[in-house]
């Protein structure tokens, strides 16, 4: 990432973010803080409906993509049934 990518607001703006506020959670023993990823985008699922529709309109505005589904619980089922999906198959 370059610096050059936080004079806008943008996903540039949201990987940073994630970069940081993860190192600062590191710090105190938490391995991942969830809201940004490291790829620029939100992940909705972290933020409360009542705040969400406050602030989504914004992300979107300036062209800051947002997850809407798959929350941590959703995509370990999706992992968990497509491995059992490729083992049914044959294809291990």
């Amino acid at each position: 990432m370059s610096l050059g990518a936080l004079d806008r607001l943008g996903p540039g703006t949201v990987q940073a973010s994630s970069m940081l506020l993860n190192e600062i959670g590191n710090t105190y023993a938490v391995e991942q803080l969830g809201q940004f990823s490291d790829t620029g985008t939100v992940r909705r699922w972290y933020w409360p409906a009542s705040m969400w529709q406050q602030i989504g309109g914004w992300f979107a505005a300036n062209g800051i993509p947002s997850l809407k589904t798959g929350s941590p619980i959703e995509r370990e089922q999706e992992d968990s049934d497509r491995t059992a999906k490729a083992a049914s198959s044959g294809a291990w």
